[in-house]
C-alpha cells in the first residue's frame, strides 16, 4: 500500500497548483519513505519477501490543469483513513511479535498526527466535504 501511495503522492506533487499543498505532499512522501525503509529492513531481517518497488517517477506530458488540488486532497484524505484503519488492524492482529506491534503503534501515531494536520489544512482551504446537519423538524 505504501509503494502505491508514495508513487501517487509524487504524481500529485507534480500536479499540485498550491505551493503549500505541494510541500504537504512532499512531506508525506518523506514520512512514508522513512516508514517504508523501517518496514523493509524488518522484512529482510525476518526473511519476508518484499514486493517490487515501483519504477522511478518520470516527468508527465499531461496537462496539470486537468487535476484540481481539491480532487487530489480528497483522494489523499481517503488514503489517510484507510491507512489509519490498516494500522489499527495490524496492532490488533500482531499478537506474538512485540517489536512489530510497537512499530505499528509508532506508524499509527505518525499517521494520526499527519491526518490531523492534513485535515486542518483542507478545512482551511475549503476542500473538505461539508456534511449536512439535520435537526428535528419544526412543526
Amino acid at each position: 500500500m505504501r509503494y502505491e501511495q508514495i508513487e501517487l503522492l509524487g504524481i500529485f506533487s507534480s500536479f499540485a497548483h498550491d505551493t503549500e499543498f505541494r510541500v504537504l505532499l512532499q512531506h508525506a512522501i518523506y514520512t512514508y519513505n522513512k516508514q517504508l525503509n523501517k518496514l523493509e529492513g524488518l522484512a529482510l531481517k525476518l526473511n519476508i519477501p518484499l514486493p517490487n518497488r515501483p519504477a522511478q517517477q518520470v516527468t508527465s506530458p499531461i496537462d496539470p490543469e486537468i487535476i484540481t488540488d481539491r480532487f487530489m486532497f480528497r483522494i489523499v484524505l481517503s488514503w489517510e483513513l484507510a491507512s489509519l484503519d490498516s494500522h489499527i488492524r495490524a496492532i490488533i492482529e500482531t499478537i506474538r511479535n512485540d517489536s512489530l506491534r510497537k512499530l505499528w503503534r509508532e506508524n499509527l501515531k505518525t499517521e494520526l498526527s499527519y491526518y490531523d494536520k492534513y485535515l486542518k489544512y483542507g478545512k482551511m482551504k475549503g476542500w473538505t466535504r461539508v456534511v449536512p446537519i439535520f435537526g428535528e423538524p419544526v412543526t
